[in-house]
């Protein structure tokens, strides 16, 4: 072979090589496209069957129970959504760049899991709250990031498409500078034309999967023109429009709405010609064919600038079901489902704007008038519950016939009713209303061949003697029914300001009296327990110290074990309890917050196996005039440990009454984990062994996160103790501790050191805010 002939060849197997090559990598290229685009196809599906998946929750909260039959829908569907999200996952080789859907897709079936558990127990109102504060932003955090990685992909197989041009022209480039004779351009050339063969194929496979599966989705996808004209519309719209897709293709997307809704439609659409991605949903009622309406969502995506679409994009998903069960929901959110009357919330509602309208207007007057039935227990005792629900309804039916229009009456719960009347021009209007009530139920009622007598004592407050608070308002009637009730029931009593002041006068007797039998040597310090988002004080720990006479003030670490010992604890106990909550309401009271700030207080075990312990503390709540909400009782695992059931009983009832349990020293024991999910536990308080050294030992951090997280999930809050340096605080942070304690906000202070930091009002910590810490 001669070197002309050499040189030839050489050139031969250099283009050769270069065409296998190039072919090689437009293959790969090719295959990655066509990852990207069955990634689109998977999450389209995933995110119909998340679609589905919701409507079988509302279906099953607007049905209140979750049956066999939801229940195999829901968990075909989430095993669907599982399956899709595996395969994902192994044609995606960058796991990080699902790792955020993953992690979505985790907290959305663990928000579910709750949800359904809470059906499944008939609990509607615990999973609604779920539904609302946990599925449904998870739900739209999830669909978020599917549309985020639907562009993604859609990008990445246009990139990949981009990078095959390219790759190919720079083949043939090379390859004509290589190749001078034609016989080899055309063996080129042939190479290059199967390539294109092979991947009009895959496009062609491609796009008969996806026409498939928009043709067979739930929702009706429509294409319009510039113009608002419809150019394409898959055959679902028979089912959700009762159209037939011929018979709105050439005809205006405007046609299917009504005259009122005709502007917001035309808005949705202008917005969509502006904008290039997905953008923000619209709910409109569309003109369903045999004439009822019919209420969607509808998505917009412009692909005016796709030649392959040339139009804007509209997906209509009809929620005419989802609409239906939330007007439901909010009719029983706020009305009483025994009478039918309104709620607390709606009368809590209506009373809020009453107050309003009467500051606008000084003309305005209006009043409120609480009912409450005497001897209703006695009903219930004597005849049961069912005659008592039955005497509850014709009472709300007589009360009925007393008001007048626009008045409000409504249902607080038990036998308690209030009335809110409005327009009044003197007192004697409400007294004519309150002497109609006492009329109307003095009359018996006949119930299952029972006469039965009832009567009410009234108290009426207007908003005149009420400084125009809310509050107020049903506290001072609250008072003045109580008034009525001791002089003799069936009766009403007009709220006075002595009224007030009797009350305010009697609670100070009794918590003076209760104080006369505690030990005066004690005293207590207060450390602030503070929001590390903004370092405002939140609440604060009583801590009990003991001032000896001679000793001078001794460590609780030297007296309580003793006291503990000698049962010493009881009678302490319910002196701090007594003392700090006094203290937190005369704290809020002169420095109002909103939230109000919480005081917490330790309760022993032997204090816990006391039988008379929710009657102490409802005494000194009662006392000490503290709202339940604003106490917190901090117990230790030693005393869960001696009596669970007991125990759970027991911290039921405490949660009932409104107050919070915070179980302290969290992660010291050996089975704390246990506790949180059968105990109403509210608040968890990481000890301070883990905060210790947190800068120096990572797995400490890695702990404090799986404690908020699992925290998290269960709905509880956080409290860590033990801060004292910034770098811990700003670790407590980062792993979204709500709150914390420690000597670095503030030590444990006597009372008047306290208040004076709360009427610095401002946050704690200098180096960050340039403020005083007070030592």
């Amino acid at each position: 072979m001669s070197k002309y002939q050499l040189k030839h060849w050489s050139i031969l197997i250099v283009a050769i090589a270069i065409a296998l090559s190039t072919a090689s990598l437009i293959i790969v290229i090719n295959r990655r496209a066509e990852k990207s685009n069955q990634a689109q196809i998977m999450l389209i599906y995933v995110r119909e069957q998340l679609v589905q998946l919701t409507a079988l929750e509302w279906q099953a909260i607007a049905e209140k129970e979750l049956s066999s039959e939801l229940l195999t829908k829901v968990q075909s569907a989430r095993n669907q959504i599982q399956e899709i999200s595996y395969k994902l996952e192994n044609i995606e080789p960058q796991k990080s760049k699902l790792q955020k859907f993953s992690q979505l897709h985790n907290q959305y079936n663990v928000a579910v899991d709750k949800e359904f558990e809470l059906l499944a127990a008939r609990q509607i109102s615990q999973a609604i709250i779920v539904d609302e504060e946990y599925v449904d932003p998870t739900y739209e955090k999830l669909s978020t990031e599917i549309i985020k990685l639907n562009t993604d992909y859609s990008n990445q197989k246009q990139q990949a498409n981009q990078m095959a041009n390219r790759v190919s022209a720079l083949a043939l480039l090379v390859s004509t500078g290589l190749i001078s004779v034609l016989f080899w351009k055309f063996i080129q050339a042939e190479k290059l034309a199967q390539l294109g063969v092979a991947e009009q194929k895959i496009l062609s496979q491609s796009e008969e999967r996806f026409k498939s599966l928009i043709q067979n989705a739930s929702d009706v996808i429509i294409v319009i023109n510039a113009e608002a004209e419809i150019s394409y519309v898959t055959v679902s719209s028979g089912r959700v429009l009762g159209y037939l897709p011929e018979d709105l293709v050439g005809t205006k997307i405007e046609n299917l709405v009504d005259a009122d809704n005709t502007l917001p439609l035309q808005n949705f659409i202008s917005d969509r010609l502006e904008a290039t991605e997905i953008s923000p949903s619209l709910e409109i009622p569309f003109r369903h064919q045999d004439g009822h309406l019919c209420y969607v969502e509808l998505f917009g995506n412009n692909l005016l600038s796709d030649p392959r679409v040339n139009g804007i994009v509209l997906t209509l998903r009809d929620i005419s079901d989802r609409k239906q069960a939330l007007e439901l929901l909010r009719y029983h959110a706020f009305h009483d489902s025994l009478t039918n009357l309104p709620n607390r919330a709606l009368f809590n509602e209506h009373l809020q704007q009453a107050v309003k309208q009467a500051k606008r207007n000084e003309h305005y007057t209006f009043a409120v008038l609480f009912l409450d039935l005497d001897r209703f227990k006695l009903v219930n005792d004597s005849l049961g519950h069912k005659i008592g629900d039955e005497l509850l309804c014709a009472v709300a039916q007589r009360l009925k016939l007393c008001l007048r229009e626009g008045d409000t009456l409504a249902r607080l719960g038990g036998d308690e009713f209030t009335l809110l009347i409005h327009n009044l021009q003197d007192i004697e209007q409400v007294q004519i209303v309150a002497e109609r009530i006492k009329q109307e139920l003095s009359l018996p009622f006949y119930l299952h061949g029972h006469e039965l007598f009832i009567s009410t004592s009234i108290g009426i407050a207007t908003h005149s003697n009420a400084n125009d608070w809310l509050d107020n308002m049903l506290r001072n009637a609250d008072i003045a029914m109580y008034r009525a009730k001791a002089l003799g029931r069936a009766n009403y009593e007009v709220f006075d300001k002595t009224m007030h002041v009797q009350v305010a006068q009697r609670l100070q007797l009794e918590t003076d009296l209760q104080q006369a039998v505690a030990k005066e040597e004690f005293i207590i310090h207060y450390q602030p327990i503070v929001d590390l988002k903004d370092l405002k004080i939140k609440g604060f720990e009583a801590l009990v110290r003991w001032q000896h006479p001679v000793r001078g003030l001794v460590s609780p670490l030297d007296f309580i074990p003793l006291a503990e010992e000698t049962g010493l604890i009881v009678p302490i106990g319910k002196w701090v309890m007594r003392e700090a909550c006094k203290q937190m309401q005369a704290w809020q009271s002169q420095f109002p917050n909103n939230p109000p700030m919480t005081i917490s207080i330790n309760v022993s075990s032997k204090q816990f196996s006391q039988p008379y312990l929710i009657q102490q503390i409802q005494q000194i709540l009662q006392e000490t005039g503290l709202n339940p909400s604003s106490l917190t009782l901090e117990i230790t695992e030693s005393v869960l440990i001696e009596n669970t059931e007991f125990v759970a009983i027991k911290l039921t009832q405490l949660k009932a009454m409104g107050i919070q349990i915070s179980l302290d020293d969290f992660g010291t024991g050996y089975s704390s984990l246990n506790y949180l999910y059968c105990l109403p536990i509210n608040i968890l308080k990481i000890d301070r062994s883990f905060v210790c050294n947190l800068d120096t030992e990572i797995t400490k951090i890695e702990v404090i996160r799986a404690i908020v997280v699992l925290a998290w999930n269960l709905g509880i809050k956080v409290v860590t103790e033990g801060i004292e340096t910034p770098q811990q605080m700003y670790h407590l942070k980062m792993l979204k501790c709500e709150y914390g304690q420690g000597y670095l906000f503030s030590k444990p202070l006597n009372s008047e050191m306290t208040e004076a930091l709360i009427a610095q009002n401002f946050p704690l910590y200098q180096t960050l805010l340039g403020t005083a810490i007070v030592n």
